[in-house]
């Protein structure tokens, strides 16, 4: 293809034509021949230049300028062959793409399939997998190419990244927040080749996990290159493996404990000593990640209708509240049972370092689980309250209930074993707030709202990335991914933002309530005749759709008034 396109050059180079119809020509072929290059590169997983990419770049800009030379030619693509390549789509109208639009998706294909490598510069598993997730959440989202391309970073030689096997990839993820300096993960385990010493039996146990499920584990991030919509179709399913697959490492856990001579230890939550199931901590750890973006995903792909928010806000406080709980155990079993085992390899020093390093990573998780649990707590008050006065009622067709409706909304948790699903009957019961009069329920949306707030602001000076040597460099520190770290801070100052829009809804309505009250006569928080009903129900309330300006966040669904 080289060849032919260096031909096609010197045959235009050679023919006497129009200087400007030249020009045009000899700069598409050019910007072929650059895209063919970026081609290989990708294929051989090789970063491009800053130069290169500026120069694919310039073409597209030189084209579009001598795109008016052109004429239209419709016969080159007929309807009979776009059916052929989409043989399961029905038959529909010819697909014509505007011309801006397509240098706009030329220009991003370029400059997504040239930074796409800066995925490579992630410092660990955890962020490796924060830094898939921004990447892909792009608006608009890469196209496929550039989705397949970060696919195929995960298998480079049998190698994530081609630089580490899944084995020592799972064993870096392992460590870094379950097993700090554990002689479970201690590499000298391999080369034992007695079947009667534990360390063989050791290896052996894990070796098998791996080999089971080191797929399930890079198959979390080829989800997330997934398009939107599939991507939470795809984490549903997941939900169900990775449930089995906790209930298969608690038995090589059970496994590893007689083998390591573990103690069981009392953890202050339970009423008897327990031992700290590692392997299925972390299993469960990625599972409640999975749950969360699934109930999250839903606000941004419109699952769920106005009047299922408040009880689905509240859902997504709870499964945060599992997973704080989680991570609680995890780090007073790293802490404490994680000091009974002494590796003969390691220092103290050493292995105070790496908890240290672990219970770091640990309090990274707890921030933004807890900045997402109270901005969810708030958004379900709001949301109660409104419900209260009238505002998003839901239907009541004859052939539906509030049971089926809240069925259909947790299917995709209704078979975990851990964590329990809940009854219709519990979740009503929690969500409606009934103990709590109308100011209360304000009172609480408003110190939640400015709780969530500052907690978002913490984990924005946290920044995204660890600290730990980069994958793909081989060691030593990186500078942060730039990609990486625009859409992280815009999705964490995105949200600071609804934290500040529910803030700005909750104090609307008590000054309206108080307002009103003062005019009345009426005591603060008091129902009286009924016309705070009147005058909030009267209020207009909307909810920004999720591709609408005033939509500050694709997750936060915030009420305007």
């Amino acid at each position: 293809m080289r060849a032919a396109l260096h031909q096609a050059l010197s045959w235009l180079e050679e023919k006497d034509l129009q200087e400007e119809a030249r020009e045009a020509l000899l700069v598409r072929l050019r910007s072929r021949c650059v895209f063919f290059e970026l081609l290989n590169l990708n294929a051989s997983a090789k970063r491009p230049s800053q130069t290169q990419l500026q120069e694919s770049t310039k073409f597209i800009q030189e084209i579009e300028k001598s795109a008016h030379l052109g004429r239209p030619l419709p016969e080159a693509f007929t309807l009979k062959i776009q059916r052929r390549l989409a043989s399961s789509v029905p038959p529909r109208p010819m697909v014509v793409v505007e011309r801006a639009e397509a240098f706009s998706f030329f220009q991003r294909l370029f400059t997504d399939s040239s930074t796409a490598f800066q995925v490579f510069d992630a410092p660990t598993s955890e962020d490796l997998l924060v830094a898939y997730w921004n990447f892909m959440s792009q608006k608009p989202q890469p196209a496929v190419y550039v989705r397949s391309l970060l696919q195929s970073f995960l298998d480079l030689n049998n190698k994530v990244l081609g630089s580490q096997p899944v084995k020592d990839f799972i064993f870096q993820d392992l460590r870094l927040l379950v097993l700090p300096a554990s002689p479970l993960l201690d590499a000298a385990n391999d080369a034992v080749e007695a079947p009667s010493d534990p360390r063989f039996q050791i290896a052996s146990q894990l070796n098998q996990f791996v080999s089971r499920y080191g797929q399930s584990f890079t198959n979390i991030f080829r989800t997330y290159c997934l398009n939107r919509p599939r991507v939470r179709r795809t984490l549903c399913h997941a939900a169900i493996e990775w449930d089995q697959i906790q209930a298969d490492a608690e038995d090589i856990d059970t496994v590893l404990q007689g083998l390591i001579h573990e103690q069981a230890i009392l953890y202050p939550w339970s009423e008897a000593p327990t031992f700290s199931y590692p392997l299925s901590s972390w299993v469960y750890h990625y599972k409640l990640v999975q749950l969360r973006l699934i109930v999250q995903m839903g606000f941004e792909l419109s699952v769920y209708a106005p009047y299922e928010y408040a009880r689905m806000y509240w859902y997504l406080s709870h499964l945060c509240g599992t997973h704080l709980s989680h991570l609680e155990r995890i780090s007073y079993f790293v802490s404490s049972g994680e000091q009974q085992q002494k590796p003969k390899n390691k220092s103290k020093g050493q292995k105070d370092q790496a908890v240290q390093e672990t219970m770091q990573q640990l309090y990274r998780h707890f921030s933004w689980l807890k900045a997402t649990e109270t901005l969810a707590k708030a958004l379900h008050r709001l949301f109660i309250f409104l419900q209260r006065h009238g505002h998003f009622a839901p239907p009541s067709p004859t052939y539906a209930s509030d049971e089926l409706r809240f069925e259909l909304r947790m299917r995709p948790f209704m078979h975990l074993s851990i964590p329990e699903p809940l009854t219709y009957e519990e979740v009503d019961q929690s969500t409606t707030l009934a103990d709590l009069s109308d100011g209360d329920i304000l009172d609480q949306a408003a110190k939640l709202s400015l709780a969530a707030k500052k907690a978002w602001e913490e984990v924005l000076r946290e920044k995204w990335y660890s600290r730990s040597p980069a994958i793909g460099s081989g060691g030593g520190g990186v500078e942060p991914v730039s990609v990486v770290e625009r859409e992280w801070t815009n999705n964490v100052r995105n949200t600071m933002k609804a934290c500040i829009g529910a803030s700005i809804a909750a104090s609307s309505l008590n000054r309206i309530m108080q307002e009103h009250s003062l005019k009345k006569g009426e005591k603060e928080n008091d129902h009286g005749d009924g016309s705070h009903d009147v005058v909030v129900a009267t209020t207009n309330v909307v909810v920004p759709a999720v591709d609408d300006r005033e939509r500050w966040h694709r997750f936060w669904a915030v009420p305007k008034l």
